[in-house]
């Protein structure tokens, strides 16, 4: 933070700019992981079973060794997705369309963050340095909550599930 900047990574994010500061949990997809392993398993089962009526030899060598490596591969799929973290995030959103990603393993630690962004955006002569360190993760893994675009403002009911 120097001089009403709030540095991101490499990105510099003017305090008079930030719209909104708030934490958010990001938290592993597990349900869609366990639903994407049986409906793919499912199918794979399906597949062998109309192997096994075709009663093929050669039929049946083509498909039930891939078959076996892609149940392991699904396996592996669904174990990365059930093992990964719970993280949480705070976002910086900007007048526009910019937003600034930090991601912690300690919730208070960003909270305190929060806390001193917003304080310097209320007094700009405060002044603060914080670090944090950085975590890779796979955000198609993870459920962050629903993203709604709506468009216009007549007849808007929620969101369809």
């Amino acid at each position: 933070m120097t001089k009403g900047l709030l540095w991101v990574g490499e990105a510099a994010y003017p305090l008079r700019n930030l719209a909104r500061v708030y934490t958010v949990d990001v938290i592993p997809n597990r349900a869609k992981a366990w639903r994407q392993f049986w409906w793919r398993a499912g199918i794979l089962f399906g597949l062998l079973l109309v192997v096994k009526q075709i009663d093929s030899m050669v039929a049946a060598i083509l498909l039930i060794n891939p078959g076996g490596l892609a149940l392991v591969y699904f396996t592996i799929r669904l174990l990365i997705v059930i093992k990964s973290k719970d993280y949480y995030a705070l976002a910086a959103e900007t007048c526009g369309q910019s937003t600034a990603m930090v991601t912690a393993a300690d919730r208070g630690h960003l909270r305190s963050l929060a806390f001193a962004i917003t304080e310097a955006i209320d007094n700009p002569a405060a002044e603060f340095q914080m670090q944090v360190q950085a975590i890779n993760f796979n955000p198609r893994h993870y459920h962050t909550g629903d993203n709604v675009n709506m468009y216009g403002g007549v007849g808007n009911t929620g969101v369809a599930k």
